[in-house]
């Protein structure tokens, strides 16, 4: 069984990928809107909780699967674009 909500929030529906990735040694959470493509990098703090924005960029609109992953050490996305 999972365990119990460690958060939870109203987040506004556009948002339409996420992945969570070290970097650092921290956890992030980069989040992904396809719409428009505004992407955001949030903490995630050492009870799991989602703190505060540490980067904003806009991606080419479209993008619609983000994932992460790690070579070396060294944190990745990568991102498919539908259609």
């Amino acid at each position: 069984t999972l365990g119990a909500d460690t958060d939870s929030g109203d987040w506004n529906s556009d948002w339409t990928s996420a992945t969570f990735f070290r970097a650092g040694g921290l956890v992030r959470l980069l989040v992904v809107k396809a719409t428009d493509g505004t992407a955001k990098v949030l903490n995630v703090n050492a009870g799991g909780t989602i703190g505060g924005t540490v980067y904003t960029n806009t991606f080419q609109h479209g993008f619609t699967t983000v994932e992460s992953y790690e070579v070396g050490g060294q944190p990745y996305v990568f991102l498919v674009m539908h259609g």
